[in-house]
């Protein structure tokens, strides 16, 4: 009687072992053969991140050939986002830069929290500072780890404010639109036309921005450019 019942029992744990081996098996068919395609693109997605490249964005003419809206270039001080990972190092960081910036670490705190800006590049922190400043920093590195200065444009008004209720002005993108701009490929802190002929020509005036793909390592650290396609104006 002893002998039987080892015996079934035997062949239950047999069977037991032989569906769950099946089991495993069917599993990793599936993974191999029918979802394999699903989950490369998912590796390649994990592996690669893209930064967005905007152009300079158009100039307004009037019909007699004068600039009613053009660019200039401005410095903008950033911080790289290793230097902010630590929340105390962050706090220290941001304590210093206030007098220096003349900015609250109130606004620099929220920029930080806003996810308004890509992790791939450093976080700008003050745009249109004076070459004083910009100097003053990069000269202290030592004192202010990860900021680093870069220029960008900003919008100007040769006229304003003649014809402003024509020519228009850049703003951020406010919250009761961000889903709109969002479908259309903005990022949420572009800024972009709010009235008039830089609101009607937004289209137009933005151009077509471009792209740099990166390669990353598991922590989201850059590796190596993998493609880059240049913003056209």
């Amino acid at each position: 009687m002893s002998r039987d019942r080892r015996t079934s029992r035997l062949a239950a744990i047999g069977t037991i072992g032989a569906l769950m081996f099946s089991v495993l098996g069917l599993r990793m068919w599936f993974l191999q053969v029918v979802d394999a395609p699903a989950l490369e693109e998912r590796v390649q997605a994990n592996k690669t991140r893209t930064v967005k490249l905007l152009p300079e964005r158009g100039r307004i003419f009037d019909r007699e050939g004068r600039v009613l809206a053009d660019n200039e270039r401005i410095l903008t001080i950033t911080v790289a986002w290793e230097a902010m990972r630590d929340d105390d190092a962050r706090r220290e960081l941001f304590t210093r830069l206030s007098p220096v910036l003349d900015l609250p670490i109130s606004d620099m705190e929220g920029r930080y929290q806003s996810n308004r800006y890509s992790p791939l590049l450093p976080m700008p922190l003050k745009e249109g500072v004076g070459e004083d400043v910009a100097l003053y920093l990069i000269e202290r590195v030592e004192d202010f780890p990860g900021i680093d200065v870069t220029n960008q444009w900003r919008r100007d008004y040769p006229y304003a404010p003649l014809a402003a209720h024509v020519v228009g002005y850049l703003g951020a993108i406010t919250e009761s639109d961000a889903d709109q701009y969002r479908d259309l490929g903005y990022d949420l802190n572009e800024r972009v036309g709010q009235f008039g002929v830089e609101k009607i020509f937004e289209p137009y005036l933005r151009g077509t921005p471009g792209f740099v793909k990166y390669e990353v390592d598991s922590r989201g650290a850059i590796l190596s450019e993998v493609e880059r396609v240049a913003p056209v104006a």
